[in-house]
């Protein structure tokens, strides 16, 4: 009777023991998914969460790459976008600036009837941008999916 007394707590404490750490080990596919997708940052180039057997976990990871990767789609269009859009802004703006200073060095020689016609000119090309890029806003309440 002392024996088992004695014998039984131990079991049952090496019992749990063993499931904790075949828990732990079972789970630890999970864990490693989960860290990877809390340290996701949307400037890393590639952040995949690892594949291993063909088991649920397996599936689990491939869809959360998938996730990431749908998620890095906006943040690229949106980039894409804005180097477009600063592009198109700054042609007109380098000229009225290099029309209106050029001007300003010699404004005894300046031809003022040509810089308000640049300034005019690039002026409405710069109100026509603007009003685009406006309207795209406007137009569009989400991004595209490509």
């Amino acid at each position: 009777m002392a024996s088992l007394v004695v014998s039984f707590p131990l079991l049952l404490l090496m019992t749990g023991g063993l499931i904790w750490i075949g828990m732990g080990l079972a789970l630890a596919p999970v864990e490693s998914i989960r860290r990877r997708v809390d340290a996701s940052r949307p400037r890393t180039s590639r952040n995949e969460c690892p594949v291993g057997r063909n088991d649920e976990i397996a599936r689990m990871a491939r869809t959360v790459n998938a996730m990431l990767d749908r998620s890095k789609r906006p943040r690229r269009f949106e980039q894409e976008f804005v180097s477009n859009a600063s592009h198109e802004l700054r042609s007109p703006l380098t000229t009225l600036l290099a029309t209106t200073e050029r001007a300003a060095k010699d404004p005894d020689h300046a031809d003022w009837n040509e810089v308000g016609e640049v300034v005019m000119r690039e002026g409405r090309r710069l109100e026509t941008l603007i009003d685009d890029l406006a309207c795209s806003r406007d137009t569009t309440s989400t991004v595209p999916n490509p």
